[in-house]
């Protein structure tokens, strides 16, 4: 077997690649230089008041379910295969979407 293909050395090639490409640009870029309009938040033109939002985990975990069940539906109806079998899939597709249903309904 040839070393220098081995998935280890081409990784690391690779990391090399791109820190030399990383301090490339590090070199060609201009020196920074801070001003308090970089740090700002930008609204077209508008000052916006800086507020804390509350993040959710319960809303984060929802959508994360919601588009795990889109994908895996998308997967298991791409394959059924033809025949009487695909009949299944209408109510494979019934059940999916009582699931989405439930998990888009706010319980607030």
């Amino acid at each position: 077997m040839n070393i220098l293909v081995s998935p280890p050395v081409v990784f690391a090639f690779f990391i090399l690649i791109g820190l030399g490409i990383y301090g490339l640009g590090a070199l060609l870029a201009p020196p920074a230089n801070p001003t308090p309009g970089k740090l700002s938040s930008y609204a077209g033109g508008e000052d916006i008041d800086h507020q804390q939002v509350p993040f959710s985990y319960q809303d984060f975990f929802r959508t994360a379910l919601f588009y795990t069940v889109m994908e895996v539906a998308a997967l298991v109806i791409a394959t059924i295969p033809s025949g009487q079998n695909a009949l299944w899939a209408f109510f494979y597709l019934f059940a999916v979407a009582i699931g989405i249903a439930t998990l888009t309904f706010k319980y607030d």
